[in-house]
């Protein structure tokens, strides 16, 4: 499974990149570009607490995230990818602030293209996280 491993560096790394304006001052610029990133901030934060909640719970031996894609065809991404400690089974999740913007049916194309690539021996449990979850 290809995993990438969220860090809660985020917010920092804002400050890092953008320390100038906080050296000028320039607060107004800081506050619109903290703005614009929120929603991608609050998605990979919204990840995190899940990720959290399924370390916590031990049920797992692994954790991470799966994509693929290649120049110009369809990219899949997965949020969240647990292996069952003691099973072959798998929770594959879609992480979404809000139910609303879920879109099923890719959802379903992606965890497809998953399990015939990775996890065709596992029992696949899909699911969708947001914030009504927390």
């Amino acid at each position: 499974m290809k995993c990438r491993i969220c860090s809660c560096a985020f917010g920092s790394a804002i400050f890092i990149k953008h320390q100038s304006y906080i050296e000028i001052q320039n607060y107004e610029r800081l506050a619109n570009i903290i703005k614009n990133d929120y929603p991608t901030f609050s998605g990979l934060a919204l990840e995190m607490y899940f990720r959290q909640q399924m370390m916590e719970s031990k049920e797992f031996s692994e954790i991470g995230s799966w994509w693929e894609g290649k120049n110009d065809k369809e990219q899949h991404e997965i949020d969240i990818v647990g292996l069952y400690a003691e099973e072959k089974r798998a929770l594959v999740a879609e992480v979404k602030r809000q139910a609303k913007n879920f879109k099923p049916e890719l959802f379903a194309q992606k965890v497809e293209a998953l399990r015939k690539k990775i996890l065709f021996k596992y029992e696949i449990e899909s699911r969708l996280f947001s914030m009504e979850d927390m």
